[in-house]
């Protein structure tokens, strides 16, 4: 599902732009949530800390994981494997300058995830045929 927010704004660009769709309901709506950083780079790497290198975390997209995703696994293989990250971009940065204010370029602004609220269940409207649309 995604925010009401969201589907409502979905909604009203659809009846400003399209409006002979607007009688139309709305059927698998996703949002792709990213993980933004404020490099723009990928973390692949063992989160610090964790007991005998237990956690792997692989975020950070920023918006073009989804063109990377035939070669994605095998960068993280590879990290299980050797039991390190040895490219200093991705590695886990304790020390980098900036926070979640500093991301500027993502269009629409940033939220966090905690504070998302009222959830549009993922239903398919009563008595609607994916074909028929």
């Amino acid at each position: 599902g995604i925010p009401r927010d969201d589907e409502d704004r979905i909604v009203r660009l659809i009846a400003e732009t399209m409006p002979q769709f607007s009688h139309l309901p709305l059927v698998r709506k996703f949002i792709c949530w990213c993980g933004d950083t404020v490099d723009s780079n990928f973390i692949i790497d063992f989160v610090p800390g964790t007991d005998a290198q237990s956690l792997m975390v692989f975020s950070g997209d920023s918006g073009h994981a989804f063109k990377m995703l035939p070669v994605a696994g095998r960068w993280a293989r590879d990290v299980l494997e050797r039991g390190e990250q040895t490219l200093a971009r991705w590695k886990w940065k304790k020390d980098l300058k900036g926070g979640p204010d500093d991301i500027h370029w993502r269009p629409g602004g940033l939220e966090d995830l905690k504070d998302v609220k009222d959830w549009v269940p993922q239903t398919l409207a009563p008595n609607v045929r994916l074909e028929k649309l």
